[in-house]
């Protein structure tokens, strides 16, 4: 894919979704949902209850027991592959060899092969974005965790994801940093690319979101529309057992 062919915001749909640990127990067990393109799954629960195992599925790094899951037409694997799916976890970090500009130079250069001219621009405007643009030159660190946590995200954004992955990305970051995080996956013009996130706490983003889904040991125990009827978006559904 290059700067030229960015992909668009796809919906996302799983059915049946089960994985295994590596002991063989299930993590993931019945998830069933779907989101529109530029639509926000929140997902919550206690630690251990799959959220993050939820996002490595999506992502390609879980391998599924069963059930499948859709980015679009393509499994997580092809959208990968496209570079249609961007990811963000816990304990993601920045490359501590070269400054945070040329942590979101770098994918724009060698993954979408933009020309370094376009490449520079895009970079400058999503530090800008992200409010970073004052600490470009530094290296990762010499920044707070909230700045780390927002150039990860200014990162992955760099090549244009059809599909965002954001790990609890507001744990880390102050009031200032979550009010500037909420701003740029706000619709109509903030979100970009389909969006599914997990949070500490649901009410951080539960005003932004199209569904919320509860997991507890990797089962969907509750799944509902964050405000109904807000947006003209249809709400995520799903089949999971109650209880």
């Amino acid at each position: 894919m290059t700067g030229d062919d960015a992909t668009a915001a796809l919906p996302v749909r799983l059915r049946g979704v089960v994985a295994l640990d590596g002991a063989g127990r299930r993590i993931l067990d019945g998830i069933d949902a779907s989101l529109p393109a530029r639509g926000l799954l929140l997902v919550t629960g206690s630690g251990g209850a799959g959220k993050s195992a939820l996002l490595q599925a999506l992502a390609a790094v879980l391998p599924l027991r069963s059930g499948d899951i859709a980015i679009g037409d393509w499994t997580p694997a092809q959208a990968v592959r496209r570079q249609a799916i961007a990811a963000v976890f816990q304990h993601d970090a920045l490359l501590p060899g070269f400054t945070v500009f040329e942590n979101v130079l770098l994918p724009l250069l060698q993954g979408l092969r933009l020309p370094r001219r376009s490449a520079v621009l895009r970079a400058q405007v999503l530090l800008a974005q992200f409010g970073l643009i004052d600490e470009m030159h530094r290296p990762p660190r010499r920044l707070s965790d909230g700045q780390h946590r927002r150039a990860l995200v200014a990162r992955a954004m760099a090549v244009q994801p059809a599909v965002l992955l954001l790990d609890d990305v507001l744990a880390a970051l102050d009031d200032p940093g979550r009010a500037l995080m909420r701003r740029l996956l706000a619709p109509p013009g903030g979100r970009l690319a389909t969006v599914v996130a997990t949070a500490t706490r649901a009410e951080d983003l539960l005003d932004l979101a199209d569904g919320h889904l509860v997991l507890e040991r990797g089962v969907p125990v509750r799944t509902t529309p964050a405000i109904e009827g807000r947006r003209n978006h249809p709400p995520v559904d799903s089949g999971g057992r109650d209880g």
